[in-house]
């Protein structure tokens, strides 16, 4: 075995201040979702409602009707700890809308003080709002220094007509590949892609703008990042509208946009027994990236690794490099199938034409399809999983080394609609170059239960 490749890696963040041992890679930074973000925002959601605040349930993207042109969108940064909300500043704005992006301390990204720090930065918005105010998507991730908590909020001014549809998302991570310099096409296009992934789930794929959230302690790397954000928005012909954080902290990722006359697939009422549902491409991204990392650093789970898994340390090298490759890649492709098989606005979902529902399986891994059951008041059966290598994710999450081995970066996307459609979809995606497969099935109308097989509590080491 020669992991010099990747020794070398970890010098080099070592070398820029940053402890690669114990940074998250990919979308495995965010703060957990199930037992410290939606808990908090429960109960604050209720404390700021009356206040002008409305918070909104857990989607892929905030979906809105607006006039068909671009939208207006300004950004500021807050101290997380003591916010200072300039009332002018947003009298001037007269934002209707905001997407909020949280990073704080990781050994406070607790269920108390996360709401504690979400109740005060909310309180104080509200004071100096001079109407409603809706929160229509938030990310929050961790970081590993005390003095990088800080507040993003993208700002949307208010809109009048109600002409097309509007999809608004941020996610943002701090590096997806370890093993490759933090500046490099090998972070910034999967982060990009991450971000553009929730817009592709629902199909919008056109009228794209992208506003970078890219920072870095060091200004060299931070431009060479920049620049290859440029170049992916170039070669994508995506409008780019770059704008400095200044928080000196490593961040890459972005708030995008994109408009579409067809009606997105959040026909949650129309989900019925015997729709099938369907997902892209293998799962399992950050699995391997984790894995590799791990061995590489900890010679006895890299023995442990090489005596239980059919496969050398180079060969794991290689299927990284091939995930990673996956994650490059805008899922353009996907939109389109997606969207061509939407009712235009105005019109009436038909179940032997249109897909009723999909989700972005990145950050959560298969369990966004336990969420997307508890919203449409029915239960899912999952009974196959196709990973990029079923062993690694396994040893993934036997070993603790993640806590959801199906999850992953500009991840897979799930479809369910009815046999019929997924039929068509299938041959599509395939001809398009993508792997996709039948994961499971609509099994009724229930209390939004995932039933999955036993073994797949192997790949979850936090269910």
């Amino acid at each position: 075995m020669n992991n010099r490749q990747e020794l070398d890696f970890i010098e080099y963040y070592d070398r820029l201040g940053i402890d690669i041992r114990s940074v998250a890679c990919g979308c495995a930074v965010k703060v957990d979702l199930y037992s410290v973000v939606y808990p908090a925002l429960r109960r604050v959601r209720e404390n700021i409602e009356p206040k002008g605040i409305i918070i909104s349930e857990r989607r892929d993207a905030d979906i809105f009707m607006g006039p068909d042109r671009e939208l207006e969108i300004k950004r500021r940064i807050y101290d997380l700890n003591d916010p200072v909300i300039n009332v002018g500043d947003i009298k001037r704005m007269n934002p209707s809308r905001a997407i909020i992006l949280v990073q704080i301390y990781q050994r406070k990204a607790e269920k108390g003080q996360y709401e504690e720090m979400m109740t005060r930065f909310f309180n104080r918005l509200a004071s100096a709002l001079h109407g409603r105010l809706y929160i229509g998507k938030g990310h929050s991730i961790m970081t590993t220094k005390p003095d990088k908590e800080f507040i993003m909020a993208d700002f949307v001014s208010k809109l009048d007509g109600r002409e097309i549809f509007h999809v608004l998302n941020n996610d943002t991570i701090q590096i997806v590949d370890p093993t490759a310099e933090w500046s490099s096409e090998v972070q910034i296009f999967p982060a990009i892609s991450n971000a553009l992934n929730d817009l592709f789930s629902l199909g919008c794929y056109k009228n794209l703008i992208v506003k970078p959230v890219l920072d870095f302690p060091d200004e060299e790397i931070l431009g060479a990042a920049i620049e290859k954000a440029e170049d992916y928005c170039r070669m994508h012909g995506i409008e780019l509208d770059y704008e400095p954080l200044n928080v000196r902290s490593p961040l890459i990722g972005a708030t995008v946009s994109g408009r579409s006359a067809k009606q997105p697939p959040v026909f949650f009422n129309e989900l019925k027994e015997g729709m099938q549902v369907l997902i892209h491409r293998p799962i399992g991204d950050l699995a391997v990236i984790n894995t590799l990392l791990a061995t590489t650093l900890m010679e006895g789970l890299r023995l442990r690794f090489e005596e239980e898994i059919p496969m050398s340390y180079e060969e794991l090298r290689s299927l990284k490099d091939r995930v990673v490759e996956i994650l490059m890649e805008p899922n353009f492709e996907v939109a389109e199938v997606i969207n061509k098989r939407l009712p235009e606005t105005g019109c009436k979902f038909r179940s032997d034409e249109h897909i009723a529902a999909t989700t972005d399986l990145s950050g959560p891994g298969i369990f966004t399809l336990k969420e997307l059951a508890e919203t449409s008041s029915i239960n899912i059966e999952i009974d196959n999983l196709v990973f990029h290598s079923r062993e690694v994710a396994r040893f993934a999450g036997t070993n603790y080394l993640i806590p959801d081995a199906t999850s992953g970066t500009n991840g897979a996307i799930a479809i369910i609609a009815s046999k019929q459609v997924i039929e068509e979809v299938i041959s599509e995606l395939e001809g398009a170059g993508y792997d996709p497969f039948i994961a499971g099935r609509v099994v009724g109308k229930g209390e939004g239960r995932l039933l999955v097989k036993k073994e797949v509590m192997d790949f979850v080491s936090n269910p």
